[in-house]
């Protein structure tokens, strides 16, 4: 635990654990909604609010984990409810990999969610420099190293283009048709819900590679051609 905190924490009587806990969860929402940010960038589900929850439920399981039993007479363990963290991580883990035939998805937004709970965890045992280097790292490996996968594949970018249509509205295969004249393959697809003015629609999320942006310019006008949606962005 940093010196700093252990002297917060150490102060039982008055408000001095309640300040310690102020203070850990600050950072946990902090450094956690910083990784959340980066995969709500690229429209994942799991975005800013569920990154910030795993750390923060770690952080509290660790803090309950060190001093809720600290005072009984029973034999006690600091690290007995915290070490529960790691396995029962994985079933939200899971929950975020999706297998569609040999494609797997989800991997990466997986094991954000597994570096959210050490963050969380660390801030918890009162480590919040640790963790903040180690959340420094997460998004130097998200960002930079994205970078250069991009590169390495020749230059050509990953795309995830969303448009918006009424519920019931087939376009999935127009949408095909029009990357397919463009020599364009799809390589991933995200259906779902959303509200568009005040009434519920369908959101869908393309995901493709280009060279250049002006064949993304070329898709956009295509499908707003073809498919006329609500309403249509990509999503960085």
């Amino acid at each position: 635990m940093d010196s700093w905190l252990e002297n917060l924490a150490s102060r039982w009587n008055g408000w001095g654990l309640a300040l310690y806990c102020l203070i850990v969860f600050s950072f946990a929402c902090i450094l956690c909604g910083a990784v959340g940010i980066e995969r709500e960038r690229h429209g994942y589900a799991a975005g800013l609010r569920t990154h910030i929850l795993v750390g923060l439920g770690s952080c509290i399981f660790t803090i309950v984990s060190e001093f809720a039993f600290a005072s009984s007479d029973q034999s006690f363990d600091p690290g007995r409810i915290a070490a529960q963290v790691v396995p029962g991580i994985g079933f939200i883990g899971a929950g975020a990999i999706l297998q569609n035939g040999l494609s797997i998805k989800g991997l990466t937004t997986a094991a954000t969610l597994w570096i959210s709970a050490a963050i969380g965890m660390a801030t918890g045992a009162g480590l919040v420099i640790e963790a903040a280097i180690g959340t420094a790292f997460a998004l130097a490996i998200l960002i930079l190293l994205k970078f250069l996968e991009d590169r390495r594949k020749g230059g050509k970018r990953t795309v995830r283009l969303a448009y918006v249509i009424p519920r019931g509205e087939m376009s999935l295969g127009k949408v095909t048709a029009i990357l397919d004249r463009l020599g364009l393959n799809i390589k991933d697809v995200d259906i779902g819900s959303c509200y568009h003015e005040g009434a519920k629609c369908s959101k869908i999320v393309v995901t493709f590679r280009v060279k250049n942006f002006d064949q993304v310019n070329q898709v956009m006008d295509e499908i707003m051609k073809d498919v006329a949606p609500l309403a249509m962005e990509t999503i960085k």
